[in-house]
Parts: structure tokens; sequence; C-alpha cells
């Protein structure tokens, strides 16, 4: 059978190629979700983040370190010039040269890597490390950080082999653990999926807002979307979208019988488990929203709905949006139009609010760095933009999602709008989250497995729709476990 190329004979293959390489090409981070917006507008309740302490450390001869970026517009750009302000003022001796990311971030990073011309810090995926783990793409800190007295293990959520070597192929995740295992950065940027209500249009529809045990997936909470259905108004209770997306994931294993599925592959990476032992009934569940229900709204249907106001929820148009966490994009477009709030998750068949995800993206520190010898003050950087001064600012501003315990519980965090916004630190403190798996070589192609488009439509049934998911996954697992063998060997080896 054939296997595919490993990362190191990618590196091998490209450094044969004469490479133009110029200081302004770059490697780039994952796509973000959202839309660049304008500048954005503070959290109106919320207050200024404290400003870092006055004192800088010793003066040392100053050393130049590239940052790789793609928060350059919006909140998330006003967060990152308030950080590298910052960070500027308590390290003089730190000279940080930001450097905006191109869109082909993959491409990029290949060139880039063989060429030795990539930047020390880069803010990417978080498949992408393991992805690139063993063509020793980036540089261990381990002894970095143990050397640094700032650093605290236990300072932030932590999200297993998205800068660490923990091949975690198991329930739960490890989000509430001290970060542990060969580190390769830190994190900044979270996602933690949870839901928003429009609280107008649920008391309009005569739904109370919900009460944490009385929100059934079937009950309570199917009610109150059908309730917030109305053709006349245009209004829906949902959308139940086709693509790889973790409540796809979460609402499965919240129907399953067994509490140990795991969303992406089973633990020896041979078979796709999620929809196994009644996580069937999640799809099922899903595309009845759609079909016998119809209180989802399709993906063509969207722009219908949505007018000026760029998404469905920002129209006023929906009950409940399936948040990651990053939410000034909405509160800019919705204002005072109507009232939202962050709420409680729907529960599965055994009481208990359904699994939730909290992933995100890290920085991570490259293999230039330790070329360069610059892998302390790269540590200094990462550790700094994940400190709770910045992760505060992050807070505020809402661009995206603080990864920081003490930010996250603050309360700026707290702060409306929207609304019983402090409820992300109660998701965040939940002990049964799910992580997407990430220590496989080829977790992007797996992730794009899991469409079932043609069953929204009525083209494919709920049946054909997991027996091809399945059947697709467990050939393509077959076809790389050559690889992801390679890959847990050299996780083995280096931990």
């Amino acid at each position: 059978m054939r296997r595919l190329m490993t990362r190191r004979q990618t590196l091998v293959a490209a450094g044969g190629v004469a490479l133009g390489a110029t200081a302004g090409m770059m490697l780039a981070a994952c796509g973000e979700a959202e839309v660049a917006e304008t500048p954005a507008e503070p959290a109106p309740v919320a207050t200024a983040a404290p400003a870092p302490a006055a004192e800088t450390r010793p003066q040392k001869k100053a050393v130049e370190i590239e940052f790789v970026h793609d928060h350059v517009s919006g909140p998330r750009g006003e967060a990152m010039k308030w950080g590298l302000s910052n960070f500027a003022s308590r390290y003089p001796d730190i000279n940080v040269r930001f450097v905006s990311q191109p869109s082909d971030f993959v491409d990029s990073f290949a060139i880039l890597q063989a060429a030795n011309s990539q930047g020390e810090v880069a803010l990417l995926s978080g498949h992408f490390f393991m992805s690139w783990a063993e063509a020793e793409a980036f540089a261990q800190i381990n002894d970095a950080l143990s050397k640094n007295p700032r650093y605290d293990a236990n300072a932030t959520y932590f999200a297993p082999d998205a800068f660490t070597i923990n091949f975690w192929n198991r329930v739960p995740s490890s989000h509430l653990d001290p970060i542990s295992g060969p580190q390769y950065g830190l994190p900044y940027q979270g996602n933690l999926f949870g839901y928003a209500y429009n609280v107008t249009l649920m008391t309009n529809a005569g739904v109370d807002f919900p009460t944490v045990g009385k929100w059934g997936l079937e009950g309570e909470f199917r009610d109150a979307l059908r309730q917030c259905t109305d053709a006349e108004q245009n209004t829906f209770g949902c959308q139940a979208t086709a693509g790889g997306w973790p409540h796809n994931l979460t609402i499965p294993l919240a129907m399953a019988n067994r509490d140990d599925l795991m969303p992406m592959y089973n633990s020896d990476a041979t078979h796709l488990e999620v929809y196994d032992d009644g996580g069937d009934r999640g799809l099922r569940y899903l595309i009845d929203l759609i079909q016998k229900d119809k209180v989802s709204y399709t993906p063509e249907h969207s722009q219908q709905l949505q007018g000026e106001f760029q998404d469905p929820f920002s129209a006023g148009k929906v009950m409940t949006l399936y948040s990651g966490g990053s939410v000034q994009h909405m509160v800019n477009r919705i204002k005072d139009r109507f009232e939202w709030a962050m709420g409680p998750v729907p529960e599965g068949g055994n009481g208990t609010p359904h699994p939730v995800v909290f992933d995100g993206q890290p920085h991570l520190v490259t293999s230039t760095a330790r070329r360069r010898g610059t892998i302390e003050e790269s540590v200094e950087l990462i550790n700094f933009f994940v400190g709770p001064e910045v992760q505060t600012r992050i807070a505020i501003d809402r661009g995206s999602f603080p990864y920081n315990k003490e930010a996250l519980a603050s309360t700026e965090m707290a702060a409306g709008p929207p609304g019983n916004h402090g409820i992300w630190n109660d998701y965040a403190q939940r002990t049964d989250h799910r992580h997407l798996q990430w220590a496989h070589p080829h977790w992007p192609e797996m992730w794009g497995l899991y469409r079932w488009d043609k069953t929204v439509t009525g083209e494919e049934s709920v049946d054909e729709a997991i027996a091809r998911m399945t059947s697709t996954a467990d050939k393509f697992l077959e076809r790389t476990h050559d690889d992801w063998a390679s890959l847990k060997r050299f996780a083995e080896a280096a931990s």
C-alpha cells in the first residue's frame, strides 16, 4: 500500500529546489473564521485592562525576533497593537518585527522551512504543529521555560498536541491540567464552543430563557426551536450545518450510549467511531431539525436572512447560535437592536450538557529561533502574550478568546454585551471536554471527510451518509496508518 509522503520527505524534496525566498515571504496561520471588521468598539461596560508593571528587566544587547501573525485588523488587531506596545515597554532589549501573514500559509511554510527563512514565532492553527513536528520544524522550549520565572504551566488552559507532544487520544481532554510534555510554543487564541441566544426573539415567542437541567436536546431545547420558527416572520431556531464543525460531533457524542467515544477516530486510529453505539442518533437529530421540524435555515437561505447585518443571528432572525467565543463582530452588528445573551448548553439523553470543545491557535517557536539563538527571547514574547495583561485585553476587545485562566474569570470578561458573558468561564471549568485529536499527520484531510450536504437536501439518507463517512474515514485511516504510527513513535521517543 502506498504510503503518503511524510513532512520530513517533503522538506528533503523541497530542499533540492532552487528557492528565491525573500524576507518578505512569511509563513501564515490558519485562515480566521471571522470576516475582518472595521475597528472595534470596545465592550461598553468593560474597563481597560491593567497596563503591565512599569519595571523592566535589566538591559541586554538588543535582539530582533520576527513575529508572524494574521491579527492585523478589527478587534484582533487592536489587542495585538496593545500587546506589542506594552511588550516593547517591558522588554526594550527585544525588538519585535511584526510580519503580516500571507493567505497561502501551507505552501509558504514548506518553502520557508526548506530555505531556513521563516520568522521565529508564528500563530498557527492547532492541528498544524503535529503535522510538522516529526520534521523538526519547531524548536523545543522546555529548557527556556524552566529558566523563566514568569512562566506558570498552570496559568492557562491546555489543548494537547497543539504545541506539545502528548499523543492524547482519550476522554476527557486535558484542558484543566498543567501544560506538560515536550513543548514548542504556548497557547494564544482560544476557541470554546457555547450557545448565544436571542432573548428578544425568545420572549416574543413565549419561550423562557433556558434553565440548567431543563434544557434537553430532545425536549425543552427542541420545543423552543419550534416556537421561535415562524415562516411569516422569517425567523428560525438555529442552523444545523452540514460541514465539519464541533457541534456536528458533540451532539452525536451526547446522544451515544457510551461516554468514551472519540470525535475524530478511535484510540489506535483505525476507525471513525463517533456514530457508533447510538451516536447515529445525533446526526438523525440534526437532519430532523432541517427536514422534519424545519427549524433550521439552510446555507442557501443565509444570504436572504442576514440582509445588511452579515449573518442571520446578528440580523435578529435566529434563536440560537453555536459560537466559538469571539463575539465582538456580533456586538458591532447587533448594537442595541435586540437583547441577547450567552446561555446553557443543551443536555443529552443522560441529562448532562452535551460535550464542548476547547481548542485554538498557539504561538509556535520555529526552528529559526534555535538556529539564531533566540529561543529565550521568543519564549519571553509568547509568554507575555498568554499572560493576564494581554489576555484580559483580548477579553475586552473580544475579537478572539482568552486562554489565560485569570483573564477568562475576570470582571472584564464577564461584562456585557452580550448578557451572561461570564458563562464562558463556567464552560471552561467543565470536566467533560473533548478535543479534536490533532495528533495525526494528515488531520486536515480527515476533517474534510465530515460532510453530509446531500443528506440535508434529501439526496442521501442518514444511514447512507453514516455508512459513506465511516467507510471513507476508515479507508483513509488505513491508508495513512503508517504515517500515524511513525508520528506516534516520534512522540514516544520525544517524551
